[in-house]
């Protein structure tokens, strides 16, 4: 057998003869050569795939958590606004039903205001009645004594 230093082939003399035996040798290592070649540019390949799969997912990370910040500050952007507005609306209401109690109480207070003014009224009016009907009576007592003296004495009568 050949020694060829490191590389031991395995190979006779017999079987190649000098020249074709550093052929084959130079054919091998160029293939070698081109083997190591595709290791080195996969073992590049891979580590800038996993390099940039790494980069993708920490872009990814990155995007995520600034989308679920935007979402937070827009949810309570909105919560801010719907507390503002609940709270404008308890305060109208309440508005609101000041006014209605003081409408209620000023028309309590002019209810009874006129009530009494009717009850003043119609007592005096009462009262006037009663009058009237004393005067209306003493006139048709009147006259109907006038009435009755003047039929006896016959001038009144006519007049």
């Amino acid at each position: 057998m050949l020694d060829h230093g490191l590389y031991d082939l395995g190979v006779s003399e017999q079987e190649y003869p000098g020249s074709e035996l550093r052929e084959r040798i130079e054919r091998l290592e160029a293939e070698l050569d081109r083997y190591r070649s595709q290791e080195q540019l996969l073992t590049r390949t891979m580590l800038s795939a996993t390099s940039h799969a790494v980069a993708i997912r920490e872009s990814a990370r990155r995007e995520g958590e600034l989308a679920l910040r935007k979402a937070r500050a827009e949810a309570e952007r909105v919560k801010a606004g719907a507390e503002r507005k609940r709270d404008e609306a308890q305060r109208e209401m309440m508005r609101l039903r000041r006014i209605t109690e003081e409408m209620r109480s000023g028309l309590a207070a002019f209810l009874t205001t006129k009530v009494e003014e009717l009850r003043s009224e119609t007592a005096s009016a009462t009262d006037q009645h009663g009058e009237l009907d004393t005067a209306l009576g003493s006139v048709l007592e009147a006259r109907s004594a006038t009435s009755a003296h003047g039929s006896a004495g016959g001038s009144h009568a006519a007049s």
